[in-house]
């Protein structure tokens, strides 16, 4: 029997699409996109990235989170590693999934803020995204 895989949260700008993109990870690590089970996508929609997507008007997904959960549930039984949003954390925990959190080393700070500026396309996820990435490091040992 295949040992479960692990769930992976890692912080935004951490290296998970470049991962992902490498063909000899293919089988063994998903990034299971969040937005794409948060959001009832209309056709045209689905076609755009994720980072195209943002800013545009969507309906919740009636089915959000479960709907997650479930595709969580299924994704560990196939691969290795599974990247997840940072809502499955509780989940896994209620479920006794394994799970790794992954965050950027304080003196680190500096290279993930400019990671973000290259990789986001709207300034104001950007900007979040960099507060919020202060308030980690700050809280990191």
């Amino acid at each position: 029997m295949k040992k479960q895989g692990i769930v992976v949260y890692g912080f935004p700008a951490i290296g998970k699409s470049t991962l992902c993109d490498d063909p000899k990870y293919a089988e063994k690590i998903l990034d299971l996109e969040s937005s794409n089970f948060q959001w009832v996508l209309s056709e045209e929609d689905s076609k755009l990235s994720v980072e195209q997507r943002k800013g545009i008007a969507r309906q919740k997904n009636p089915d959000w989170p479960q709907n997650y959960f479930a595709a969580i549930k299924e994704a560990i039984k196939s691969y290795d590693f599974v990247f997840v949003a940072f809502q499955a954390i509780e989940f896994c925990r209620q479920e006794n999934i394994d799970y790794w959190r992954i965050f950027p080393a304080m003196d680190c700070k500096d290279e993930y803020i400019e990671r973000m500026r290259q990789t986001r396309q709207r300034a104001r996820v950007f900007g979040k995204t960099s507060d919020k990435l202060g308030r980690v490091c700050k809280r990191l040992p």
